[in-house]
């Protein structure tokens, strides 16, 4: 009798929780890049589709990405297409004339009438990046406003687009991360030898993960580097209304060709 109480008690919460929520959404990088001194440095992120639940599988006919950096110390070129990338017909097109943000869409109707399904992990866009003089420290990316996605009919899918992601830069050997490349950097990999970790964690100076003597060779290499840790994030400016007002009205035109029967 008790146990049947507690199996209709479990039930019943189940019921009144229902489901878990399904979700779309739009992903942000956590980008490592050491450095070994004040040379430019330059790479790329993708953006990436999260979906789970009823979601999966569902249809995607176009989109549209607004993100941007906290620090004008960061150049962000046009986006280009991912790896793994949602779309394969279709044309990327740029909007932004910010070098701090990027606006971005794509439609698959444009060049081949139809959809493709929603699959988590997929690429949305890639988007280089270069900094001329690195200081140390975590540049952060965030989405804008004009973040959506559209179904094979135009209608936008619910979008989550609270993800922040970061650009991440260090000196390899500076394992306690205070810009500089000395004796207390070695008590950081004594105390941690032989420990697995996340790349570029602790003491790990080489990425593999593992806390050996080949990054104790990484700090004997950088030993008294020092640069200056980045301060207060120097403001990115806004993008150009005319940016703003070009995505819209592609997105807008977008849908109204749909709603007139194209598909």
């Amino acid at each position: 009798m008790r146990l049947t109480l507690i199996i209709v008690t479990v039930l019943a919460a189940f019921v009144a929780a229902g489901p878990a929520a399904a979700e779309v959404g739009y992903l942000l990088p956590e980008l490592n890049v050491p450095i070994s001194n004040a040379n430019p440095v330059s790479g790329s992120f993708d953006v990436r589709l999260a979906v789970s639940g009823a979601e999966v599988g569902l249809p995607a006919s176009a989109f549209a990405v607004e993100l941007s950096v906290g620090s004008s110390d960061v150049t962000l070129g046009d986006a280009t297409g991912p790896a793994n990338p949602l779309f394969t017909g279709g044309t990327l097109l740029n909007f932004s004339d910010s070098s701090q943000a990027v606006q971005a869409a794509q439609d698959l109707y444009s060049s081949n009438p139809g959809s493709a399904p929603l699959v988590d992990g997929k690429g949305l866009l890639s988007v280089p990046f270069s900094i001329a003089t690195p200081t140390v420290g975590e540049y952060s990316l965030s989405f804008g406003g004009l973040n959506e996605l559209a179904d094979d009919a135009g209608a936008a899918y619910a979008l989550n687009v609270s993800d922040v992601g970061s650009i991440s830069v260090f000196l390899s050997g500076d394992f306690n991360r205070d810009g500089s490349v000395d004796a207390a950097d070695y008590t950081v990999w004594r105390d941690s030898q032989g420990d697995p970790v996340a790349a570029y964690a602790a003491a790990d100076g080489d990425g593999d993960g593992l806390i050996d003597d080949d990054d104790l060779l990484v700090w004997k290499g950088q030993y008294g580097a020092s640069i200056p840790s980045l301060g207060a994030a120097t403001a990115a400016p806004e993008a150009a209304s005319l940016a703003l007002v070009g995505l819209g009205g592609w997105w807008v035109a977008g849908r109204r060709k749909r709603r007139r029967g194209c598909f």
